[in-house]
């Protein structure tokens, strides 16, 4: 960038970051709901949150919400029919209770009424979905220990970033390393 100030260059780079940024109303429509919650916490959200926060809501997108019926729901198919995306919503979450646990599904339930906030606030979507949608209790979760002070593996033994997922670092692993680790 050129400029005969360094206010100039700045103010033509800050134009520039903020046209990359935009993405065209029939792009966003286009969208499927993962993609859509991938570029809110990527270009939105980051700046105003810490990096921790960060990387729980991008474990969060990636491995709850993404390989979903309403991760690859198109945003202007979940547009269309409210009833049926609030029962999309709702049926991911439940199909969660019976294997995570209260946190994580409250964690999910978050990041997904976060995002469409925004999409509404935005006016990228025409109904926030998650105003129909109510939080799983404890009650109806299955997922709870076993024994009272008894540590479990998965706090004994822990990844050191949430981004090396199963995947990325079974090349490195044996095959009964590779189970435990994705379990954990």
């Amino acid at each position: 960038f050129y400029g005969k100030t360094k206010t100039e260059v700045r103010k033509k780079v800050q134009k520039f970051e903020a046209q990359k940024q935009i993405v065209s109303e029939s792009a966003i429509q286009k969208m499927s709901f993962y993609a859509y919650a991938d570029n809110w916490l990527k270009h939105w959200r980051k700046k105003n949150i810490k990096s921790r926060t960060f990387d729980y809501y991008e474990m969060i997108i990636d491995n709850y919400i993404k390989d979903t019926i309403v991760g690859r729901m198109q945003i202007k198919y979940m547009n269309k029919d409210h009833f049926a995306t609030s029962k999309a919503i709702e049926d991911l979450l439940y199909s969660y209770k019976d294997k995570l646990s209260k946190s994580t599904i409250d964690g999910i339930y978050t990041v997904l009424k976060q995002v469409c906030k925004f999409a509404y606030k935005k006016g990228d979507i025409n109904y926030n979905w998650m105003d129909d949608v109510d939080k799983i209790s404890s009650e109806e979760v299955k997922v709870s220990k076993k024994k009272d002070n008894v540590q479990d593996a998965h706090e004994a033994i822990r990844p050191t970033s949430v981004l090396r997922t199963p995947d990325k670092v079974k090349q490195y692993l044996s095959p009964d390393e590779y189970k435990l680790y994705k379990m954990i």
